[in-house]
């Protein structure tokens, strides 16, 4: 689900919990719950499988997808959706619910260092528990992913390692997995073209590390070591193929079972404008699921 790059998003759009984006695709929605913990509204978009109406006694996974740096849930769910359907409805993958949080444009799906933007907890208190009391779900870790691409990518990580009791599988797909001494915020020469640094961390080591999805893994690998399908991917030119790589090894280092694959020619944002049909090894990304949830009923 990368991929389909956006234009800019005007500043007024930033950090918006009732994102401004409601343009859904057919077979998608724009919703909201109340959060208790920030005191009002919250955004998310769903999308519903194939057979959710006719089959009304049906339980199903859930697929929570992190977007990227950019992305509105509604920019992620044009992209994503009509292909996860398509897919579907040829019965290569089975059917799932589809959740697309609001990740705030570049918040990271963390507490933000000064407590203002509380995503994380919003997503794993409220979010999750008002989905599985709302729809049809199947409230179990074993039925519940998490994946992300680039900034959604290290979101996955971040919430899939930091809570391995809520999350059966997770996909990290050209995530942004930078070490502190990396970070160069903002668009000039060697920037990110993000300030997600000074926005989610304050430029902050300690806040930073904290929060770091390699940091998680090692605290929890206990509690994710043969329990949790985990895939990484990058493309073979993506400017974070280094930590993907690093996370790769960390997780072999750790005797942690997992899928790793560099998308030949590949560089950021490109493998979400190619049909995953054409691609067997885009393919793959999506097949995931297909392995994840193969003992889900």
């Amino acid at each position: 689900m990368p991929g389909c790059l956006p234009p800019p998003r005007p500043t007024e759009h930033l950090h918006k919990w009732l994102d401004p984006d409601h343009n859904v695709p057919q077979d998608a929605e724009y919703r909201t719950f109340h959060s208790k913990t920030i005191g009002h509204d919250v955004s998310y978009v769903v999308s519903l499988p194939p057979a959710y109406s006719a089959a009304p006694h049906k339980r199903y996974a859930v697929v929570y997808f992190l977007s990227g740096s950019g992305y509105s849930p509604a920019q992620s769910a044009r992209c994503g959706v009509p292909v996860v359907h398509s897919l579907m409805e040829k019965q290569l993958i089975p059917e799932f619910i589809l959740v697309f949080p609001n990740g705030l444009n570049d918040l990271m799906y963390i507490d933000t260092y000064d407590k203002q933007f509380p995503n994380e907890t919003v997503i794993v208190n409220e979010l999750i528990p008002y989905i599985d009391s709302t729809l049809r779900t199947i409230p179990d870790r074993s039925a519940r992913s998490v994946g992300g691409y680039s900034m959604g990518g290290y979101g996955a990580a971040h919430l899939g390692f930091g809570h391995p009791d809520l999350f059966g599988s997770i996909s990290i797909l050209d995530a942004a997995l930078y070490l502190f001494e990396e970070l160069r915020p903002g668009p000039g020469e060697g920037g990110f073209g993000s300030n997600f640094p000074v926005h989610a961390f304050g430029m902050n080591a300690a806040c930073y590390n904290a929060n770091s999805p390699l940091v998680l893994l090692e605290k929890n690998a206990d509690k994710i070591r043969g329990r949790t399908f985990i895939q990484v991917a990058n493309g073979s030119r993506d400017k974070l193929r280094p930590g993907g790589e690093r996370l790769h090894a960390q997780l072999d280092r750790l005797h942690i079972e997992h899928d790793f694959a560099l998308r030949e020619g590949m560089a950021h944002g490109q493998s979400g404008t190619i049909d995953p049909l054409t691609r067997p090894d885009l393919l793959e990304q999506y097949l995931f699921y297909k392995k994840a949830f193969a003992g889900v009923h």
